[in-house]
């Protein structure tokens, strides 16, 4: 931090990397991408630190009795081993009760440090109110900004026609492009034509309407600005969506499928989780949807998802069932610097995702990789199935041992 800057109260709650110094730069260690431009710091809640910290000392402490280790780390050691490991911690080995936290050091952004405290199971209750009341002024100052903003001044790019020039026999129209509403209107020199107009409700009528033949496309121009005389129908608005949804029957098939298209589209469109805990994606659901229940974050990660999960893999396994097929591995490093090792089949040249490891607590090494891949082998042809004939790798030292 700048010398002489306050920090605010809620960045206060947290720790820097052990290995910062008040009057030096943050180490290379502390940065969450030592290498990218205007990286963030490690920043650990203090009360989340100290509780996680206890319980892997008395860890090492239980394992220097049994004899599994020489001699304790010291709390500081311990610190620094936190702040180095990834975002989520690999508890798996480690937990000493059932319910351990699983979020590690975190980002230091503000709204991510407001969120946390807000969500934190260690921090008192004062400061979760803090964080909710801070959160909710950010957020109707977010909102204000855009309502003060003129709306001829906000991003938005829309096309209107030009303005034709007037019939030889008649003079112009002063609203040739308002809406219509249903009628038989007619005009010189024209033949009438049927067109379909939309009234509110669920049903769409006609009405016999008469106008002169549209615009050359070279009449044709492209504005920022909107203009009363493009063309318009009559709006659709809330009640009337109100209306059409009264007389659609919502039952329990409906529900089901509109939770797996939120699941589709959390899973299409890259959504965080907390989406549809969004107050604005909830007073729309209410608003135009208002016989769906919206899922919660809860709901979404721990029923939906796996359930939708377990379908896809039903269906790929139904799919697969009896051929032989092609086993390929490969493995990347995420944004949240964790390490990914994915194995897929190719059956009748469809591709199926098949098994996907965190490998970033374990070595590289050609025995672990040779160890999954016969893991996998042995998955498909016991639960899909499936001959594998051929194993693809990239071309990496680890790949070419295995």
């Amino acid at each position: 931090m700048a010398p002489g800057r306050t920090r605010s109260w809620w960045r206060s709650e947290f720790d820097d990397h052990p290995l910062c110094r008040d009057s030096e730069p943050p180490p290379r260690e502390a940065y969450v991408r030592p290498d990218a431009r205007n990286s963030k710091t490690r920043l650990y809640c203090k009360e989340c630190l100290q509780e996680t910290a206890s319980r892997f000392l008395q860890l090492d402490e239980m394992r220097e009795e049994a004899g599994q280790i020489e001699q304790a780390r010291t709390l500081l050691q311990i610190k620094i081993f936190l702040f180095n490991l990834p975002s989520t911690l690999p508890y798996g080995e480690v937990t000493l009760d059932d319910n351990p936290p699983k979020r590690g050091w975190i980002e230091s952004r503000t709204l991510t440090l407001l969120h946390h405290l807000r969500d934190c199971r260690y921090v008192n209750n004062s400061i979760k109110q803090q964080a909710i009341d801070e959160l909710k002024l950010r957020h109707a100052k977010r909102v204000d900004d855009v309502e003060r903003t003129p709306r001829a001044q906000r991003t938005h790019h829309t096309f209107r026609y030009a303005e034709p020039p007037p019939p030889p026999n008649f003079a112009a129209m002063p609203d040739y492009y308002a809406p219509i509403p249903s009628g038989t209107y007619s005009f010189p020199s024209s033949q009438p034509i049927s067109i379909p107009i939309l009234h509110p409700g669920p049903i769409l009528r006609s009405g016999s309407v008469s106008r002169p033949p549209s615009p050359t496309p070279s009449s044709y121009s492209t504005t920022s600005t909107r203009s009363s005389s493009r063309v318009s129908i009559r709006s659709y608005g809330a009640s009337d969506a109100h209306q059409y949804s009264s007389n659609l029957a919502w039952n329990e098939e409906r529900q089901h499928s509109f939770e797996r298209h939120i699941v589709r589209m959390t899973a299409s469109c890259g959504f965080p989780l907390s989406w549809v805990d969004n107050p604005l994606v909830r007073n729309f659901f209410q608003e135009f949807i208002p016989h769906a229940k919206s899922p919660s974050r809860k709901v979404l990660s721990q029923r939906l998802l796996p359930a939708e999960l377990d379908n896809i893999r039903s269906a790929a396994k139904r799919a697969a069932a009896g051929n032989e097929g092609t086993l390929q591995g490969d493995g990347w490093t995420g944004e949240n610097n964790h390490h990914f090792l994915a194995f897929m089949v190719t059956v009748n040249e469809k591709l199926y995702t098949v098994e996907l490891h965190d490998t970033t607590t374990e070595r590289k090494t050609a025995d672990n990789l040779r160890r999954k891949i016969e893991d996998t082998i042995q998955i498909l042809k016991d639960e899909w199935n499936v001959s594998i004939v051929t194993v693809t790798t990239d071309s990496s030292g680890d790949g070419r041992k295995a």
